[in-house]
């Protein structure tokens, strides 16, 4: 009997039968037709039943009192995951806004909106000019990195990094798992990888505090392009 109705429907009956199988074995004899002793059965099972359902009514108000306190705790839970989800997203989209309209490339007001295409667009121009292509993995990346220091010198990014390291500082002391898988995959969405790519180097330049904590961020940084394929 699995189904959890039926055994609490066969543990009633069992509580309601059993002070008539523990009357009837201690005064067993026929139906008496005397009022003082069906007065004597009333007051058994009126001390007996009370005492069981007082129990039960305990039990039931203590067990209604902690699904109160579940629902509760979930609701707040809840509202606590909204609040921290919507606060975020409010950092990420201006941050976001801030890069998509500012000029960050003195002397380079073509590049207002669009500098992070700018420099992939050099980046892979020059991977193939010098035809990198033939490094290993490693060396292609340390030669890649270290053009891309040497590019982002010319940016201005102050005031981003300054809500950038609040936007993983966020993510890094969130205790919840899940809220905080859920925040770094939200950051990781609006934010792209070329676009981390060219952050993360300039923040390697000028803000060695922010780079351990972007260092914490799993996949933050990746190289944006490809090794270019080398022709023999």
């Amino acid at each position: 009997m699995k189904n959890p109705i039926e055994k609490t429907l066969l543990a009633l009956a069992i509580i309601t039968a059993a002070p008539f199988v523990l009357y009837a074995l201690n005064f067993h004899g026929p139906i008496s037709d005397k009022t003082s002793a069906w007065a004597d059965l009333g007051s058994y099972l009126s001390g007996v039943f009370g005492s069981i359902f007082g129990f039960l009514s305990l039990v039931i108000l203590l067990y209604t009192l902690h699904l109160t306190k579940e629902y509760n705790e979930k609701i707040l839970k809840s509202t606590r995951h909204d609040s921290i989800l919507n606060d975020f997203k409010w950092l990420c989209e201006l941050l976001l806004s801030r890069l998509e309209t500012k000029t960050f490339i003195k002397n380079h007001p073509d590049s207002k909106g669009k500098v992070f295409t700018i420099l992939e667009n050099d980046l892979s121009r020059y991977t193939v000019q010098h035809m990198l292509g033939h490094l290993d993995d490693n060396e292609f990346s340390s030669r890649v990195y270290k053009y891309a220091k040497i590019q982002v010198e010319k940016l201005k990014l102050e005031s981003e990094c300054i809500l950038l390291k609040e936007i993983a500082i966020k993510i890094i002391h969130e205790n919840d798992q899940n809220t905080k898988d859920l925040l770094t995959a939200v950051f990781m969405s609006m934010f792209d990888k070329n676009t981390r790519f060219w952050i993360y180097n300039y923040v390697a330049l000028n803000d060695s505090e922010l780079e351990q904590i972007l260092f914490k961020l799993d996949s933050f940084c990746e190289i944006p392009i490809k090794k270019p394929t080398t022709i023999f």
